[in-house]
């Protein structure tokens, strides 16, 4: 029976990756479901040290920013040649937000390999079952439509706005907003964007969010472990550590890219990746 998956962080930054870094990329694994949560540049080079790309059932696309998708461009050439070898077992299936998709898929995927995907569109409250996964998506506070997604093993049997939580919360890029608490609610992992480093200087960063402010949502929310991402690339990461888990009252983590978290009952961190 399944009651656990793991997360591996393939990026942590945005909206561009510093020296040797990669921006927002996850990779989400349950049974034989494996599932990969944006794909920002410098991600798939990472994702080919977790196992062969072909191996990756479905892809989401939380919304069109550059640093959250770019590398679907290079994605394609690998998938045609997998499938040209005979190593590809079926299209990639592509969840895109509704809106702006047709464009997305004609200018990103194009006519040349768009035999590679079956997309299949996102919008606000939409569940999406894939093999061993379900995905809840919900409609976040950002300069363009952007994504929330939370995920559970499909034999725990939760329910989107049942009392039972989910497994993983992931907020994509998102400000504050009643979404991002409807998440943490809903989940018992949460992994969240921190683009903004401190409180004052929330100004700059429109549709972001700041250590205290996911730190006091995960507090209220009785959110059991909060992972910090998508960090500028000049980031005191330490820092921004300390502050949220000071707001969120015990120790919240700063993700590391090559990291990964085995997420069950109770939660784990992963003996295959480390936190500093």
């Amino acid at each position: 029976m399944l009651s656990c998956l793991s997360l591996t962080i393939l990026g942590n930054q945005g909206p561009f990756p510093g020296p040797a870094g990669a921006c927002s990329g996850y990779l989400v694994e349950c049974g034989g479901t494996r599932l990969v949560m944006d794909l920002g540049p410098g991600t798939l080079a990472r994702l080919q040290l977790a196992g062969d790309i072909g191996a990756a059932q479905a892809l989401v696309i939380s919304h069109y920013h550059p640093d959250h998708f770019s590398d679907i461009l290079t994605l394609r050439y690998a998938l045609r040649k997998a499938k040209n070898q005979g190593a590809l077992h079926g299209p990639m299936t592509l969840l895109l937000p509704v809106d702006g998709l047709d464009d997305f898929v004609a200018t990103y995927i194009g006519d040349g390999y768009v035999d590679l995907f079956d997309v299949v569109p996102v919008e606000d409250g939409k569940t999406v079952e894939l093999q061993d996964l379900s995905l809840h998506f919900e409609a976040m506070s950002h300069a363009v439509q952007s994504y929330g997604v939370s995920l559970q093993p499909k034999t725990r049997g939760a329910k989107a706005g049942g009392s039972q939580r989910w497994l993983l919360g992931y907020t994509s890029d998102t400000g504050p907003c009643d979404a991002l608490v409807r998440l943490a609610r809903r989940s018992r992992v949460l992994l969240s964007e921190c683009a903004v480093a401190a409180t004052d200087q929330t100004g700059i960063a429109a549709g972001h969010v700041w250590p205290e402010h996911i730190g006091q949502v995960a507090r209220e929310a009785q959110v059991e472990r909060l992972i910090l991402t998508h960090f500028a690339p000049d980031a005191d990461v330490a820092s921004v550590a300390t502050a949220a888990s000071e707001a969120f009252g015990k120790r919240a983590w700063a993700s590391a890219i090559g990291c990964t978290y085995h997420l069950q009952a109770p939660c784990t961190h992963g003996a295959g990746g480390r936190q500093s």
